[in-house]
């Protein structure tokens, strides 16, 4: 081994594996990436709960709209039809679902649910293509909706008519 000069100590053998040029740099680069990702995360749960609406505030536009929260929904799913002036070429998909305004209204619409599909259909093969893609028609069809099943189930049996699924193709 190779004497050192007085007062000089000696490095360890492994210090050339483990030290890198720069590397007391590399910390504080790390600290900050890591204050930067939490710092990100917090300010996005924040700023997504101030955006969404609270859960109180949803029950009560809920129940605003509906008459109570156990009236029943009755789904009418999967009805297909060509829409006027396509000559089969395009067709729609829809569900319809019906909230009626008193549980036993269920057992009728399951009994009706033929005459149901039926309306419907008539309903929704009138329209056009341009008619049924407008959104901004989509409350004057489910009012369409309605009026046919009022015509079927008799007036004020249902409440409010949905649409969950509506697939134009």
């Amino acid at each position: 081994m190779d004497e050192l000069p007085q007062g000089e100590a000696q490095p360890p053998e492994d210090a050339g594996a483990t030290a890198s040029p720069g590397g007391g740099r590399l910390l504080p680069v790390i600290g900050l990436v890591v204050a930067l990702v939490v710092g990100g995360g917090v300010g996005f749960v924040g700023v997504s709960r101030m955006a969404t609406p609270s859960r109180a505030a949803s029950t009560r536009n809920a129940e605003s709209r509906h008459p109570t929260e156990s009236t029943p929904l009755y789904l009418i799913e999967n009805l297909v039809v060509n829409p006027q002036g396509t000559k089969g070429a395009r067709f729609l998909i829809v569900s319809v679902a019906l909230q009626a305004e008193k549980p036993d209204v269920i057992d009728e619409l399951k009994r009706l649910d033929p005459e149901l599909r039926d309306a419907y259909g008539h309903v929704l093969s009138a329209m056009t293509i341009d008619q049924l893609s407008d959104i901004g028609g989509r409350d004057s069809l489910k009012a369409a909706l309605k009026r046919a099943t009022d015509r079927v189930l008799g007036p004020d049996a249902i409440a409010d008519v949905f649409l969950p699924q509506f697939v134009l193709q």
